[in-house]
């Protein structure tokens, strides 16, 4: 999400059509994906295993999950 769109998002000066629907919509699942990525995060941080913004950009929530569960069984398989 470009920065300049979260900007108008905030101030809340979108226009009140399919475009700015369109914004709002992207801004709030932008939003839900990062809170995702960041509690998967969380969940598997361990010394040597995190799961970085940039490699989970293109995955959806559910699929996060689905890496957050194979990557905590591979580091209990480990332990």
């Amino acid at each position: 999400q470009a920065p300049e769109i979260t900007a108008l998002i905030a101030a809340g000066r979108l226009p009140d059509d399919e475009l700015g629907d369109a914004a709002r919509y992207r801004a709030s699942r932008c939003a839900m994906h990062a809170r995702e990525v960041e509690r998967v995060n969380q969940l598997v941080a361990t010394g040597s295993i995190t799961l970085p913004h940039i490699a989970s950009a293109g995955l959806s929530a559910g699929d996060i999950k689905t890496l957050a569960k194979v990557l905590l069984a591979e580091v209990s398989a480990q332990s």
